[in-house]
């Protein structure tokens, strides 16, 4: 089975291009387990499978799977590898994908950057306490059904990876979060945010996580009135821009903008 190996500031997918739909796959939740494990298959954060959309609204539909093999409803960076794999595959520029969050719109910026438009919260709960009211954030989800992600700021870096670790797992399993979470912690240095994410079906931070920052980016403009921002956000992978539209407290607009990166091409041979 042939597939592209592409990454986002380091958070890397395996794409798969089933547009014509010939390809069957009977247990995807297996199949993204094993191509996405590190030491036995290609390796990734998660599996995108490309296929047909029969929405008239949309022209591809975006299937995404983390590496734990289970269903996500969007991924941002992911979008964003997506919307340049069908560019260069389906000669798309700008592609509106189908996902279970909502249709995305995605864009051919210059060179190898793409934007995403993140779909917009249905969710936004401030100062949420977890961990028995020892953590105060705040909880966002992003589309409907939404993508769920925790905001705390803290600064991460004077904390031990170990200890980073444990608090991020803690709170993706509070009992608080009914479908889990993932969980950004953030601080701002220089009027640049700096953010880790935790993601929820990787299980572990990732280099980058593109609905992560743009939920971070929200909470730290919560209480911005009407404008247009641009914030700089760095991860361990690189640098991700996000444009946000307020009208009056509310976000109308959210645009993810970053670079892609081709890491390899290949075909998988093994059994699935």
């Amino acid at each position: 089975m042939k597939f592209t190996k592409m990454h986002g500031c380091g958070n890397d997918f395996v794409l798969i291009n089933n547009y014509t739909g010939r390809l069957n796959i009977e247990n995807k939740k297996e199949f993204a387990q094993k191509i996405c494990n590190r030491r036995l298959g290609v390796g990734a954060d998660g599996l995108i499978i490309m296929g047909k959309s029969e929405l008239e609204t949309c022209d591809i539909k975006m299937e995404f799977y983390n590496a734990d093999g289970t269903r996500g409803e969007m991924c941002g960076n992911g979008a964003r590898c997506l919307a340049r794999f069908a560019h260069e595959e389906l000669n798309l520029p700008q592609a509106v994908l189908e996902t279970l969050a909502g249709d995305v719109k995605t864009s051919f910026v210059r060179d190898n950057i793409y934007s995403v438009k993140i779909n917009l919260p249905s969710v936004e709960k401030y100062n949420v306490k977890v961990l028995d009211g020892k953590i105060s954030g705040d909880y966002i989800e992003l589309g409907e059904p939404g993508v769920p992600h925790f905001v705390y700021k803290i600064n991460f870096e004077e904390m031990h990876p170990e200890e980073q670790y444990r608090l991020a797992k803690t709170i993706r399993h509070d009992p608080f979060f009914p479908k889990g979470t993932n969980v950004n912690l953030y601080y701002i240095k220089e009027n640049v945010l700096k953010i880790k994410t935790f993601e929820r079906g990787v299980e572990d931070f990732t280099l980058a996580c593109g609905t992560g920052v743009s939920s971070v980016d929200i909470s730290y403009l919560k209480t911005q009135d009407d404008g247009e921002i641009t914030l700089k956000n760095l991860v361990e992978g690189g640098e991700l821009l996000v444009k946000i539209k307020k009208q009056g407290k509310e976000v109308r607009d959210i645009t993810l903008i970053g670079k892609t990166e081709l890491v390899f091409k290949g075909d998988f041979k093994q059994e699935i």
